[in-house]
């Protein structure tokens, strides 16, 4: 399992390689740095030609992992339970490149994205008993999806 998802995205990358660079013109002299309010680096269009900067490697980290926290469970009628749970949090490394048509200056369509997301790999969906008071049925069951593993997974973008 590891080699294959490990060869999907070689290839991911690969194609994504050869569809880049097929398609966008890159001027990767840095002349002049382009910098947004939280100085990140930032693309740049250069006179009518594309131009990309170079994009610091640790921008292209994912970062992706379970964190704990007490969940409360609970249902009408019933007690609050605490159970350990995690939940997913990080950074992935999304892009999306318009497509500028030139010849009827519009922009048509999305070429080139890659959106990605923190989310469970691993996590089982078990029942907690629960006590409850104001019901005929004194003990209950509340289901939970407890977290187990999180990963970056690559997702469609909402703007396609």
């Amino acid at each position: 399992m590891f080699l294959e998802r490990k060869m999907k995205i070689c290839v991911e990358i690969i194609l994504f390689t050869l569809f880049f660079l097929r398609v966008v013109p890159l001027n990767l002299e840095e002349s002049q740095r382009s910098v947004t309010k939280d100085n990140h680096r930032a693309p740049s269009v250069n006179q009518g030609r594309s131009s990309v900067k170079k994009i610091d490697p640790g921008y292209m980290k994912d970062e992706c992992g379970v964190f704990p926290f007490n969940q409360t469970v609970t249902k009408n009628g019933c007690e609050g339970k605490y159970v350990a749970n995690n939940f997913c949090f990080g950074q992935c490394g999304s892009f999306i490149i318009p497509y500028y048509n030139i010849t009827n200056k519009k922009i048509s369509r999305l070429t080139l994205e890659n959106c990605k997301q923190c989310v469970p790999e691993d996590f089982e969906l078990t029942k907690i008993p629960i006590y409850c008071p104001e019901r005929k049925k004194k003990h209950q069951f509340a289901k939970v999806l407890l977290i187990k593993k999180c990963v970056c997974k690559k997702n469609s973008c909402l703007m396609t």
